[in-house]
C-alpha cells in the first residue's frame, strides 16, 4: 500500500499501487506517517461512542431487581418523584411488581446518573489519551473498555 499526495489539490490517498505522474508517494515520509497515524485515530475514537452507550444503557441491579437503564426510565424516575406520595409500584425488567419508597426511587436514579457520569468521563479521557498520541503503537495499545 502506498499514501500518496496529490502534486495539484494535496490530497492524500491510499493505493495499493502506484499510478499516473499527478501523485508523489509520501509512504515512507513524515506527512505519509502523520496521516496513518490520523487515520489510526480516528478509528480507535470511533469505538468509543457504541462502547460507552453498551456501558451507560446496561440495566441496573438493585435491590435483587433488575431494572431498565434508559433515557426514557430515567426520565420517569424523575416524573415519578414528582408526583409521587410514600410509595409506587414500579415494574422490573421482568414484569414484577416492585413496590418503591421515595428513598428507593432516589437511590435508582442516583444509580442510573452515576453510571451515566461515568461513562461520559471515561469517553473524555480515552479520548484525550487517544488525541495525546504520537505513535500508531500507542494509539492501538488503548483499550476501549467501560
Amino acid at each position: 500500500m502506498y499514501i500518496l499526495k496529490n502534486k495539484n489539490d494535496s490530497s492524500i490517498v491510499e493505493f495499493a499501487n502506484l499510478q499516473g505522474d499527478d501523485w508523489l508517494d509520501i509512504t515512507n515520509l513524515p506527512e505519509g506517517a502523520e496521516y496513518l497515524l490520523n487515520k489510526a485515530k480516528i478509528s480507535k475514537l470511533a469505538q468509543i461512542t457504541p462502547a460507552r452507550d453498551a456501558f451507560m444503557f446496561a440495566n441496573i441491579e438493585y435491590n435483587g431487581s433488575t431494572f431498565t437503564n434508559s433515557q426514557v426510565s430515567g426520565n420517569n424516575i424523575t416524573s415519578a418523584l414528582a408526583i409521587m406520595g410514600t410509595t409506587i409500584d414500579w415494574l422490573d425488567t421482568s414484569g414484577n411488581l416492585v413496590v418503591m419508597t421515595k428513598v428507593q426511587l432516589k437511590e435508582l436514579g442516583g444509580l442510573i446518573m452515576n453510571k451515566r457520569n461515568v461513562g461520559y468521563f471515561k469517553e473524555a479521557t480515552l479520548t484525550t489519551q487517544i488525541n495525546a498520541c504520537t505513535t500508531i503503537e500507542q494509539v492501538e495499545a488503548i483499550n476501549i473498555d467501560f
